[in-house]
């Protein structure tokens, strides 16, 4: 590496940028792992959101960062290198390699060459250039009108991977297989980039969701006392929630194999959807218990 002797140095101080992410975490831990800089001391940068990285314990320290297109961010980087005294750093992830592969980082970095980050940070580029190669799958670029349309998807007899081609996103997040058009149409409308109107119906439904997962119980103990007495609730709602634990497990277990079977969830959402009405009819069925108290009469 430009800069660095090539004899063993004293214990090194190595920054991380973009620490907390799953490659740069991975070599932090290869660096721990090393006879050779086993007692390196780790910095890492990162821009914050797993935050699980910062505590984890692979670095002596962590600072959050700007993203590379923000006003202040080369600064910063030269900043924490002089503080804390900088020996070498490795650049990641995607945008961050791209930025300081055409700069000069403030210490010497493993770092390719521009011309090959700006093709590698895609894979449309990086397809397009080995396309002849023979060393890249059959592929084609489906758009997501297309999938949401539920065309564009040339099966062929057999699955299919969808995954996101833009820049920065070789890791495969959000990466599924499908089988069917319903597939993908259900990954176009989940996938992060969908318009605000799909977000705002998303984020509605997450929010009713969310206030009614756990709202079911009061009332279920309350209706519980109401209809088999207070000294009966707490054994009565026992064997209701072993009854939802049961029914949970096998209702997971055989909409899996509807799935095997018909290649579909369908029809183990519409078993699911009559159930639940059939529920909600028996609900209308509970009464209350009589208190046993006498009730005063009027003279």
């Amino acid at each position: 590496m430009p800069g660095l002797s090539s004899l063993f140095v004293a214990p090194l101080n190595i920054l991380v940028t973009g620490a907390c992410g799953v490659t740069p975490r991975a070599i932090a831990r290869s660096l721990h792992a090393s006879p050779l800089f086993s007692d390196a001391r780790l910095v890492g940068a990162d821009r914050g959101g797993n935050w699980y990285g910062f505590y984890e314990g692979l670095y002596d320290r962590v600072y959050r960062e700007f993203q590379p297109d923000d006003p202040g961010y080369e600064e910063l980087v030269a900043d924490i290198c002089r503080r804390e005294e900088i020996d070498v750093a490795i650049a990641g992830p995607e945008a961050h390699v791209l930025f300081w592969s055409g700069r000069e980082f403030p210490v010497p970095a493993l770092l390719p060459p521009h011309a090959f980050v700006e093709i590698a940070i895609s894979k449309a580029k990086l397809y397009d250039a080995l396309r002849e190669t023979g060393l890249v799958p059959r592929y084609r670029i489906a758009t997501r009108d297309e999938l949401l349309a539920r065309q564009g998807l040339e099966l062929d007899g057999g699955p299919v991977w969808l995954r996101d081609h833009s820049e920065a996103s070789s890791s495969g997040i959000g990466s599924i297989q499908v089988t069917e058009p319903e597939e993908a149409y259900a990954w176009a409308y989940l996938n992060p980039e969908i318009p605000s109107t799909f977000m705002l119906t998303l984020t509605g439904f997450a929010v009713f969701y969310g206030l009614d997962w756990v709202a079911t119980v009061p009332p279920t103990v309350k209706l519980t006392a109401q209809r088999f007495g207070a000294e009966k609730a707490g054994l009565v709602f026992g064997w209701v929630f072993a009854g939802h634990q049961l029914g949970a497990a096998s209702a997971a277990f055989f909409a899996g194999a509807v799935r095997t079977g018909t290649e579909s969830y369908y029809p183990a959402i519409l078993l699911a959807g009559i159930f639940c009405l059939g529920a909600a009819m028996l609900i209308l069925t509970i009464g209350k218990r009589p208190s046993g108290r006498a009730v005063p009469q009027p003279a």
